[in-house]
């Protein structure tokens, strides 16, 4: 009974899919599953002066652990920006775009993906830790988790 599916659209798999849009899915041959993914946004603010800048520099690459999808590693190759700030009296000419509440400044990981790492390590230590978390697809070190457990916050 009930055989409908409902239609899903594959940007609504994407945390953050209101400001990321995925341009690729691949699953390697180790089962790595590595989305692709672009802004959305068509300009970023200074954070120095936060001043909008459309005016693109250059694009480079960033790589993410994002939360994993039924046991599966996910990876996000985030096509980020520079941008030029045309504000004269700033000091700063060129910068990066951020993604506040999404990836952290120089984050290896979503802050979902950190989230769930802290969970195992205060629930269940390093060692422990890290094998469920592999397990469930979110592979870290043990001390990463100890040192997670420490600070309250993992980088």
């Amino acid at each position: 009974a009930g055989g409908e599916r409902a239609a899903v659209n594959v940007d609504d798999l994407l945390v953050g899919s209101d400001r990321w849009r995925m341009t690729s899915l691949a699953i390697e041959s180790d089962g790595l599953v590595m989305m692709s993914v672009v802004p959305n946004a068509t300009s970023a603010l200074c954070p120095v002066c936060v001043t909008p800048s459309s005016r693109r520099h250059t694009w480079y690459r960033r790589t993410a652990l994002d939360l994993p999808w039924r046991k599966f590693t996910v990876r996000l190759r985030i096509w980020a920006r520079r941008f030029f700030c045309d504000e004269p009296s700033c000091r700063r000419k060129i910068f990066a775009e951020r993604f506040t509440g999404l990836l952290p400044r120089y984050g290896r990981r979503t802050e979902e993906a950190t989230g769930l790492l802290l969970a195992f390590a205060q629930r269940a230590g390093g060692e422990a830790g890290a094998r469920l978390a592999r397990a469930a697809g979110l592979p870290t070190s043990p001390d990463t988790l100890r040192v997670s457990c420490g600070s309250r916050t993992l980088a």
